[in-house]
C-alpha cells in the first residue's frame, strides 16, 4: 500500500506542493522576525501597514479569474495561447484601475502628520 501510494504522480505532486508551502511558511516566518527585530516596533508596524495596504489590493486583482482560467484550460484545450494573452491583459488592466484607486484613496485619506503612500 505505502509502495504504491510513493509511486503515484499526484501523491508525489501534492507532497512537493505542500512541503514548498511549508518551506515558505517557515521561511516568511524567519525573515519576519529578524526583519521586526532590525526595524523596531514602529518601522516594522509602518512596513507592516504597507505590506496590509499591498495586499489588499493584490487579492483585488484576482477577483475569481484563476478558476475561470482553469475551466477554459480544461474547456478548450486548444486555445490554451488565448487564455493565457487574454488573462495578462485582464490582469494588467486590473492592476492599472487599482493602481490609480489606491493612489487617489492614499491621497484622500491622508492626516497632516502621515505622508501619503504611493504604492
Amino acid at each position: 500500500m505505502l509502495q504504491s501510494l510513493r509511486k503515484n504522480k499526484v501523491v508525489r505532486n501534492a507532497g512537493w506542493i505542500i512541503g514548498g508551502k511549508i518551506a515558505n511558511k517557515l521561511l516568511a516566518f524567519v525573515v519576519g522576525i529578524f526583519a521586526a527585530r532590525y526595524l523596531g516596533p514602529s518601522n516594522y508596524g509602518l512596513i507592516n501597514y504597507a505590506a496590509a495596504y499591498a495586499a489588499f489590493f493584490a487579492s483585488l486583482c484576482t477577483l475569481g479569474i484563476n478558476s475561470v482560467i482553469v475551466k477554459n484550460f480544461v474547456d478548450h484545450p486548444d486555445q490554451q495561447g488565448e487564455t493565457i494573452g487574454t488573462t495578462l491583459l485582464l490582469r494588467a488592466s486590473q492592476v492599472c484601475c487599482l493602481r490609480c484607486q489606491s493612489s487617489v484613496l492614499s491621497v484622500l485619506w491622508t492626516e497632516e502628520n502621515v505622508s501619503p503612500l504611493w504604492l
